[in-house]
């Protein structure tokens, strides 16, 4: 994820942002090689937040983010599969990282609230 998406889209709204990241899809100085332009950057970042939205659902039910899963949601966001060139798994990870951020945006409060402290929200992740 480029970080004017990730300020632009992830960030809460009255959090300050660096001028970079005030315009949606354009990337810092050097972030880009020079043959990707800010349109192909802005429609990368759209379809991941597409996907990541599609995603949440998945998680909200307890489900598995598998493989199937995974290439269905991104080929439906990008348009194309990744046998095309349409996306790559890296592009994958990002969006299922996006969406564990989402998750967490709109459900972490009340885990927290749940579990009694952070800590402890996270103690089942821990290995014994």
């Amino acid at each position: 994820m480029t970080p004017s998406v990730s300020a632009a889209v992830l960030l809460p709204q009255n959090t300050a942002l660096p001028p970079c990241a005030e315009r949606p899809g354009t990337p810092m100085a050097g972030d880009l090689p020079a043959h990707v332009s800010a349109v192909d950057t802005n429609h990368g970042a759209v379809a991941i937040y597409g996907a990541a939205q599609r995603l949440l659902p998945h998680l909200e039910q307890g489900q598995r983010i598998d493989a199937a899963i995974l290439r269905s949601v991104m080929t439906d966001a990008f348009g194309s599969s990744d046998a095309a060139g349409g996306w790559d798994w890296k592009l994958a990870y990002e969006a299922t990282e996006a969406a564990s951020v989402l998750f967490l945006r709109r459900h972490g409060p009340a885990l927290i609230a749940k579990a009694g402290s952070p800590d402890a929200m996270l103690s089942p992740t821990r290995p014994d």
